[in-house]
């Protein structure tokens, strides 16, 4: 009989097995997009009861290394949503402290949301009906962070642990001169892979891979199930292919990648290219030699070349910044146009020559900072084809616009910095124009210059790997309509600090469909209720974040909320409001009644910011928060405004 029975419990437990892997089948691919938000395995556990599961079948997943362990998250600010279809799981109950969750994330592609209009992924109508408030269906239980692994876990590479007050991150650093016994870097990230199994974390901040001589691929299991956020390869002068598939686990995580004394191609014939093209997350790349040459003086003259250490660098890693300064300064006054051409003609020089010690480090030059300061001119093709990763333009007061061919066609340019600038209104188009040029930059910073308005359709072409823009200090005036359309992948858009009279029409409308949280910044602004036209923060196909405060100030000229402009917005249950008590508003105006009106679960989205210090002073836990004179919560007094707006007409 008892064998009878354990017989039963197996045929149970292979058929509940078979069910939950056709489950995962039908919820289509799996998406790691855990370590895009900073998580590890270790940062958050799921569990939520559930009868159809029994305890068998997880035993079967555990013995047969059938099930993907992790913790899957698709988290916007503050709040953390899963999509229904997308869950199957196990009961808290079959494994004591611990929980297995299974979840899909949204697909990769977002066009594929926007051609695809009549597709049931998404239902356009009601979506509140697809996402449930993961507080609210699940225990979250935070813990703390994953420290280093045992010693002689991950021999003969080393793990280095590095604390402050603000952060603790890991390194992974395997040195190819300590390898005694086996020369090929895959098999010691396989067998360290095997001892950490699924009892210690295979997640760390940083992996250091250096001395590679013996490594002419990075092949498709080369991690062997090791993720990172930060990746850095050293002296490996025969390294020069990365498969296609060799970074699929961080995909969306890996953020920065640097690789230098390489044969890696230049970072130029790389961004459309697998595996660097796929990764929507990567914030900085960095290929070129390790050992850095500044071109003779006179070719730049009056600028100046310097090579320094990158400070910012953990783990003492020695990173060399190759830089190029230009100020504007005893009177001697620079031609950008010209060093750069110099520049160029040099490197042709130098092919010519194929002795030239310059050729073997250089053969296109590539400088990480270019600083242009006081300049006065950017016209037609003033760097020429030389590959800037960071460009940073300064004080640059008789600067009035950049020239629509400014930069090379193939620019890899990743970063620019603009300040101080006086820009035309006349030639504020094609300025934008040139920004929009720039098809691999991935953040832009203009602040304290003359920018009185952002144009319509201002960043029209498809910047794919933009993610970040700061407009701040620019006594900007008004924000056209589809400003932003074309820039699927952008996180964060901070406007403040101007003097916004108009925000048009369809300001913030999108081409592309996301699930990922657009935040949207304000502050200080000058806003008041005729600031935004009908409409004009309609058309985002995605979360939009908005924020009107920081800690400690609203600054803005707003007396009522109008009903036109944010109905719309709150009743998206991804949008929010975020706000703060200095942004008092006048609630016995009639024009505030529409606010309680709403569905409650509407009134919640406009709330504190997540990091304020009043959260502990307001319950915004079940109720949202608009705040009146001296800083009272419209929805804790009710009673008092309904009997002011009884006289309303």
């Amino acid at each position: 009989m008892i064998a009878i029975h354990r017989i039963h419990h197996r045929i149970v437990g292979m058929f509940e097995l078979h069910l939950m892997l056709l489950f995962l089948i039908d919820t289509g691919p799996i998406d790691r997009t855990m370590a895009l938000h900073g998580l590890d395995d270790s940062t958050i556990s799921l569990s939520w009861p559930s009868p159809f599961f029994s305890k068998t079948a997880p035993k079967l997943l555990t013995d047969n290394r059938r099930y993907l362990r992790y913790h899957n998250l698709y988290s916007g600010r503050g709040h953390h949503y899963l999509h229904r279809q997308q869950i199957i799981g196990r009961s808290a109950s079959s494994i004591t402290n611990d929980s297995t969750v299974i979840i899909t994330s949204p697909p990769r592609s977002n066009q594929m949301f926007a051609d695809a209009s009549n597709s049931n992924i998404i239902n356009r109508t009601i979506i509140t009906d697809h996402f449930l408030s993961l507080a609210d269906s699940f225990n979250v239980h935070p813990q703390q962070h994953v420290d280093c692994p045992p010693t002689e876990l991950v021999r003969p590479c080393k793990c280095i642990e590095h604390r402050n007050d603000l952060f603790f991150r890991t390194l992974l650093r395997c040195n190819g001169s300590d390898f005694k016994y086996e020369r090929r870097f895959e098999n010691i990230l396989l067998r360290l892979s095997k001892r950490l199994g699924n009892r210690h974390s295979k997640y760390f901040d940083w992996l250091h891979l250096t001395n590679m001589d013996t490594v002419r691929k990075i092949t498709k299991h080369f991690f062997a199930g090791i993720r990172f956020r930060h990746l850095i390869i050293e002296d490996a002068p025969h390294l020069k292919h990365l498969h296609p598939a060799s970074f699929k686990l961080v995909t969306n995580s890996l953020r920065f990648f640097y690789a230098y004394n390489t044969g890696l191609e230049p970072y130029r014939t790389q961004p459309m290219k697998a595996p660097l093209g796929l990764m929507r997350n990567l914030t900085e790349v960095h290929i070129a030699s390790r050992k850095n040459i500044c071109p003779p003086k006179e070719i730049i003259f009056p600028c100046e070349c310097n090579v320094r250490k990158d400070q910012l660098m953990p783990f003492g890693i020695d990173r060399q910044i190759l830089q190029i300064r230009c100020i504007n300064q005893r009177g001697i006054v620079y031609n950008v146009t010209n060093i750069f051409n110099r520049l160029q003609k040099l490197v042709a020089m130098n092919a010519m020559n194929e002795s030239s010690s310059l050729r073997k480090h250089h053969p296109q030059w590539y400088f990480d900072e270019v600083i242009l300061r006081n300049v006065t001119e950017l016209a037609l093709n003033s760097f020429g084809d030389v590959a800037i990763s960071e460009l940073h333009i300064e004080h640059a007061t008789r600067l009035r616009f950049i020239a629509r061919h400014a930069f090379p066609e193939n620019s890899t340019m990743q970063k620019l910095r603009i300040s101080g600038a006086n820009f035309s209104n006349e030639r504020l188009p094609e300025t934008f124009e040139a920004i929009n040029s720039l098809k691999y930059l991935r953040s832009l910073f203009v602040w304290s210059c003359t920018v009185e308005y952002i144009p319509e359709m201002a960043f029209s072409q498809n910047q794919f790997y933009l993610k970040e823009i700061v407009l701040y200090g620019n006594n900007i005036k008004a924000i056209g309509s589809y400003a932003f359309a074309n820039l699927p992948n952008l996180e964060e858009l901070r406007i403040d600090g101007n003097n916004i009279i108009l925000v048009d029409k369809y300001a913030f409308a999108t081409n592309y469909t996301s699930f990922h949280p657009l935040r949207l910044t304000m502050v200080a602004n000058n806003l008041n209720e005729n600031s935004f036209a009908f409409m004009a923060m309609n058309g985002a196909q995605r979360p939009v974040h908005l924020s009107f405060a920081e800690i400690g100030g609203c600054y803005w000229n707003m007396k009522y909320l109008d009903e036109q402009i944010f109905a719309p917005f709150l009743d998206k249950s991804t949008n929010r409001v975020y706000i703060e008590p200095e942004c008092e508003l006048q609630c016995n105006d009639c024009r505030m009644k529409w606010l309680i009106e709403i569905p409650k679960h509407a009134q919640k989205r406009i709330t504190l910011l997540t990091d304020s210090n009043y959260r502990s002073i307001y319950n915004v836990t079940n109720e949202g928060y608009v705040p009146c004179e001296n800083g009272v919560n419209l929805y804790d007094n009710l009673n008092q405004w309904i009997i002011e707006w009884n006289n309303c007409p």
